[in-house]
């Protein structure tokens, strides 16, 4: 999702050393009354995905 004028500028183009780690914000659309939702993560096609899970608040 992009929307510049709330920060949502897409995803980072930061690189991190190994154990490090970056907090940026993060948009979606969800069905209306949604209450949890899973965000699966990979930063390219050879890593394992990271799989978050959680109440929508």
């Amino acid at each position: 999702m992009f929307d510049s004028d709330t920060g949502l500028d897409g995803t980072p183009q930061t690189k991190l050393l190994a154990g490090r780690s970056i907090s940026v914000p993060w948009g979606c659309e969800l069905p209306k009354g949604e209450k949890l939702i899973q965000i699966e993560v990979a930063p390219d096609f050879d890593s394992e995905t990271a799989i978050f899970t959680g109440p929508v608040t």
